[in-house]
């Protein structure tokens, strides 16, 4: 399983509107993003709302401690 972050590709314009940018952080791998992107026929906003539709159905995404640095959630 792959993980990149370039924003000027379809799979780096999903990573960044999700928001998964750091690898050690990744919801998602370049194949699973690439899934979305197939099942949104290469349209990026689209794969980007299944994306996260995917994660806001799935409780242990949803529960999951979030650190941004000085400030930790803990749904």
């Amino acid at each position: 399983m792959s993980y990149t972050y370039d924003p000027t590709t379809n799979i780096g314009r999903v990573r960044r509107s999700i928001p998964d940018k750091i690898e050690a952080d990744a919801f998602w791998t370049d194949e699973e993003v690439q899934s979305f992107l197939d099942d949104a026929n290469n349209r990026w906003r689209l794969a980007t709302a299944l994306a996260l539709e995917t994660m806001a159905s799935d409780d242990l995404l949803v529960l999951k401690v979030i650190k941004v640095q000085n400030i930790e959630t803990n749904t």
